[in-house]
């Protein structure tokens, strides 16, 4: 990557995000790519309505684990970096073990609480068996998204995507396999099993990654500053609760209103369109740690540099893949098996909402990491309710089109919102246009 770099004629900035997030970019793509296999495999073999039973409850566990984790996975960003750099390992240890416990015990507590809900309110034609596997998993995927923050903290990218991304898929698809050969059948139940068998694997590893990387934190006492930590997470929760929510909320509500075997379809169009956000994802993977502390230098000229190269590089990759996604719409949702293709409106739909959300650039991360994160709070919540309401109206009357028509108009109104207050507050221009860096 880095020779290939050497021969393109692009800015020195744009050259340095190229080479820092290379790493973080193939790790990403690949996990996406074996990721997006996995869900075709999944539904050819278990169909429709069993494929749909698998994403309404995994997109339940998702959301649910988004709260379990209670923001403490952005949180860590902010203090874990400042404690390696001051050496201050007892607070190290003592935020590693205070953030574990606390994302367990909140996912636990959430999944009692979703499960009492749904014995007294079934949902409609889901399986509530498979339902109930999905729950289990709430403080699984909390607590492996907060290791893998930790680890992406301790400034470890490869080792801190390579588990969820690369490992997890590879290992569901492994389990799934066994149950076939050994039961001659898939099912959406057994598929949830496979899943929660990978996560438990992959949070063996991450807990051995993050111990190896804080030796030095073994021999100290631990030092906790709950309160302190605890602070800045209240409007992180906010902002990723809210993210997630509008994120899941069209799969729920599809399959809520229309049943399993369209939640399957739109899941499908869905998970296609979302893997155009993935550069940005991977470019905001090297970015995110730098904010802060250009930010905290006060190095504006040092962020706006950062930020244009970034977003260029995301933006311009972002444009060609959602022009591709679109004209071969059919083709690509074909391959999930027969009847997949109805989605193929809700795929360009959605392509679209999520080419806006790469062009914006990291608009969020320049919010919430540099003291703004109410302000953003605020942004997030009220989109994500305004997804909600949307959906819950939309559905109705428009089947899966009203679902992905309320999920990429929030989502554009999000973004742009959250570019103007970038503006406003940070004095970035966070598109990456051609600007004069402040001095």
């Amino acid at each position: 990557m880095n020779s290939l770099v050497k021969r393109i004629p692009i800015s020195t900035q744009t050259a340095n995000i190229v080479r820092g997030s290379g790493t973080a970019f193939l790790l990403q793509i690949v996990g996406a790519i074996l990721a997006y296999l996995l869900q075709v495999f999944l539904a050819r073999w278990i169909g429709q309505d069993g494929y749909g039973n698998y994403v309404f409850a995994y997109s339940w566990a998702q959301v649910l684990a988004v709260f379990g984790a209670l923001g403490l996975t952005i949180s860590i960003l902010k203090f874990l970096p400042e404690y390696l750099a001051n050496q201050d390992w007892a607070s190290v240890r003592g935020l590693l073990f205070a953030f574990r416990g606390l994302v367990i015990l909140a996912g636990s507590l959430l999944t009692i609480l979703a499960m009492v809900f749904f014995l007294h309110w079934p949902q409609g034609e889901i399986d509530p068996l498979v339902l109930g596997f999905g729950l289990l998993l709430v403080p699984l995927i909390a607590l492996k998204d907060l290791q893998t923050e930790t680890i992406r903290g301790l400034e470890r990218i490869a080792q801190a995507f390579a588990p969820p991304y690369i490992l997890q898929p590879i290992l569901v698809a492994g389990s799934a396999i066994f149950f076939l050969l050994t039961t001659g059948s898939l099912t959406a139940a057994t598929a949830v099993w496979s899943l929660a068998a990978s996560l438990l694997v992959v949070l063996v590893i991450q807990f051995l990654i993050i111990k190896n990387l804080t030796k030095p934190a073994s021999f100290v006492k631990p030092s906790f500053s709950i309160t302190q930590w605890l602070q800045p997470s209240v409007s992180l929760l906010v902002v990723q609760g809210s993210l997630v929510v509008a994120g899941r909320a069209d799969v729920i509500v599809v399959g809520w209103m229309r049943g399993a075997a369209a939640a399957g379809v739109y899941s499908a169009a869905s998970r296609t369109a979302f893997l155009i956000s993935f550069v940005l994802i991977a470019v905001n993977a090297v970015i995110a740690p730098k904010i802060a502390p250009l930010f905290g230098n006060k190095d504006i000229r040092g962020l706006q540099a950062l930020v244009s190269s970034g977003t260029r590089l995301a933006a311009g990759i972002g444009i060609f893949a959602t022009l591709g996604m679109i004209a071969f719409s059919n083709l690509i949702l074909g391959i999930f098996g027969t009847g997949f293709q109805l989605g193929q409106s809700v795929l360009i739909i959605l392509a679209i909402g999520q080419m806006i959300n790469v062009a914006t650039g990291p608009v969020g991360n320049l919010m919430h990491l540099t003291g703004n994160q109410k302000l953003s709070a605020k942004v997030y919540f009220g989109a994500a309710v305004l997804c909600v309401v949307l959906n819950i109206l939309l559905v109705p009357r428009l089947g899966m089109n009203g679902a992905a028509i309320a999920t990429a108009s929030t989502m554009a109104l999000q973004n742009m919102i959250l570019y103007a207050l970038v503006r406003r507050y940070l004095g970035i221009e966070p598109m990456g246009f051609r600007v004069k860096l402040p001095k």
